[in-house]
This record gives C-alpha cells, structure tokens and sequence, in this order.
C-alpha cells in the first residue's frame, strides 16, 4: 500500500473544513439569529402585556409592579436560552465529527493511500452518510438564514447522521450492487419524514397491509395565513384544532415552532372567533370582525360614553352594523351581541388586546372620522 502524507493532510483538511461547514450555521445563529428571535417576542410585549402574559400563562409567578418586563425577560431567558442549545449542539458536533471524518479516511483506504485509523466503510455506507451530511447541512444553512433554529433541530440532524447507514442499507437491499452507492446517497439526501413515509410505503407493499386513511384535519387550515405545511408544522408542536390554537401559549409556541410571535398571536386571534361562530366568521371578516381583539374593539365603540364627535360616530357606526352582523350569521341582534361579548371579555383576548394595543401617541388619532357619514344597516355588506 502506497503512502501519500500529503493526499492524507489534505483528506483531513477537508474534514475539519466539513465539520466547520455543519457547525458554522449553529454558531451564527446563537450570536446573532437568537436574539433576533427574542426581539421579536420581546418587542411586542409591553410592561402591562408581560403582566397578563403572567396571569394567563404563569399565574404562580407574580412580579412586582413595573418589574414586569423585567420578570419576562428572565423567564424567557431561563427556558428559551442559549445555555439550551449547548447539549445538542455538542452531542451534533460529536455525530457529525465521527462521520466526517470516517468517510474521509474510508475514502483514502479506497484510494489506496493508508489505512483508515477506524473500521473501514463499505461504499454504501460511505455514500449515506455523505447524502446525510449534505441534507445537515442544507438544514443548517436554511434554518440560520430563516432564523428557524430550535435545539431539538440540532436533535433531528443527529438522528439523520446515526440512522444514515441503517436506512442506506436498507433500501439498497432492493437494488442491484451498481446502484447501492447511488441509492443509499439519494435516500440519505431525504428528509427524516419522506424516508419515514417511503419505509411505510414499502414496508406495507412487501407485507401487504392495507394503508389507513389518513386521518382529516381540523378546521385550522381555514384561518387565515394558513397551509398544509403551517398546519402540520404546528400539529408537531401538538397543536391540531382550533380549539388548541385559540388557547395555546404563543411564546412556547413560537419558540418550538420558530414562527413568528405576531403570526402565532394572529392565529390565535382568528382562532377564537371560530370558536363561536364556525364557518360563519367568514361571512363576517368583511364587516371588519376578523379576530377577537377587532370584536374587542367593536364592544368598546357599543359601550362608548364619550361625547366627543369621533366617539359619536363610532358610536352609531357600531349600533348600524350589529344588525348586519346578525344577518350574516342567521341570528337574532341579541344573540349576535352576547356572542360578541364572549369573545370580547374572554381571558385571552384581554391577553391579545393587551398586546396589540399600541403606547398613547403611538396610535393614529381618529379625528379623521370627523364628518364622515355613518351607515345604516341597510347599506352594508348582506351575508352571502
């Protein structure tokens, strides 16, 4: 056997510069990406915000008054953290080091420069877990750039690596010897969840079970700003139906799904409507009743006392679009207005309105209704 030190150094190079691509992306995103995340929970939560988050969420923990934002940032810090990738970023490091660096030497075993220091792997093997790296990596990239990175992310890129070989090997077995290689690299390549459903696929094909049907989803995937792929990445978080999305935790939601707070929260605020009226809050968004914290709104301006004229006209604006809004869901004015009451006063839209209620003096101030004539009933929008 032919001794080439330098085709070995340069094997190892290109190892080591492997293990920096696929741990690269890690680090970027806990100095930077990270808290770009906690911005984007924090900077939507103001000091009366973190308080209803507290008694909504963590009613054990009662901050001190004007200590609240402070009690929240130590809260999220303490279960949302860096110190929580640190754990599955070395158990990554440690997988993907092993890996690299067997194939590196197995690829210089086979050129025939030295013998690999580890076991030598088969051609298929190697194969799978360059197809796995190349997915780890593709994930690692993709995840720093959406700013989409969770620690049980780094958990799924270890599963992918340790299970490469294994499942290589184990759809190779049903290909001749020329295509192993190439097929173990392909499937390695795949996502966790198509190598999941491929196995089923083949496994009920050989075994001859009849698939079941695939069970129907929930009304989630008709809110708004929805689609198969946000459904099922909520439904990993266990997070199904409406009735789980409208009183679900939108910070542990967020961080574990990685979607943004604001998106998190407006679902939410959707969610609960539907709760109450079903299918018939679409005949409704029209009329400006979209969410919870909208039918919020809408009590205050039916309740209004002010004098002034802008309150005037929200005033009457609100009492000719309750009878529209009756229409549009098939019942009475009285029925519609205690519906509306609900979901007004419910604990959780207090907690949206909360947080979607902007400082004084940040909001546009609604003078601009001055003059402005208000409608009847008649002349809004009919339900369908």
């Amino acid at each position: 056997m032919i001794y080439h030190p330098y085709q070995v150094a340069i094997a190892i190079a290109l190892a080591i510069i492997a293990e920096v691509a696929i741990m690269l992306p890690l680090i970027r995103f806990l100095r930077t990406g990270w808290f770009a995340k906690r911005r984007d929970v924090l900077d939507g939560l103001s000091g009366e915000a973190c308080r209803a988050y507290f008694e909504m969420f963590s009613c054990y923990q009662e901050p001190e008054s004007g200590k609240e934002r402070e009690a929240f940032e130590k809260m999220y810090t303490r279960w949302y953290g860096r110190k929580m990738f640190i754990a599955p970023g070395l158990l990554l490091f440690g997988v993907s080091s092993f890996a690299v660096f067997a194939v590196a030497f197995s690829v210089v075993e086979m050129l025939y420069y030295k013998t690999s220091p580890y076991f030598p792997l088969p051609a298929p093997a190697v194969a799978a877990l360059s197809g796995a790296y190349m997915w780890v990596v593709d994930d690692q990239i993709s995840r720093c750039r959406r700013l989409d990175m969770a620690p049980s992310d780094l958990h799924w890129g270890t599963l992918r690596l340790l299970i490469a070989v294994p499942m290589g090997y184990a759809f190779a077995a049903i290909v001749t010897d020329g295509l192993a290689p190439f097929v173990a690299f392909a499937l390695g390549a795949f996502p966790i969840s198509a190598l999941t459903n491929m196995l089923q696929r083949t496994s009920n094909r050989v075994l001859q079970i009849e698939p079941k049907n695939e069970e129907v989803r929930d009304g989630i995937v008709k809110l708004q700003g929805t689609d198969r792929a946000i459904v099922d990445r909520l439904a990993i978080e266990d997070v199904r139906t409406v009735l789980q999305m409208a009183y679900c935790d939108p910070v542990h939601i967020t961080m574990r799904s990685n979607l943004s707070f604001n998106f998190i929260t407006d679902l939410m605020n959707q969610a609960l409507v539907r709760l109450y009226f079903g299918t018939g809050c679409d005949a409704i968004t029209p009329m400006g009743m979209r969410g919870a914290v909208e039918i919020r709104h809408f009590i205050e301006e039916l309740d209004s006392d002010d004098t002034k004229p802008e309150a005037v006209h929200d005033r009457e604006l609100a009492r000719n679009t309750l009878p529209a809004l009756a229409a549009a869901l098939g019942l009475t004015e009285h029925a519609t207005e205690q519906a509306l009451r609900q979901i007004a006063y419910d604990p959780f839209t207090y907690f949206l309105y909360q947080i979607w209620t902007l400082p004084k003096g940040a909001c546009p101030t609604r003078s601009g209704h001055q003059g402005l004539p208000v409608l009847a009933a008649e002349d809004l929008p009919k339900a369908a």
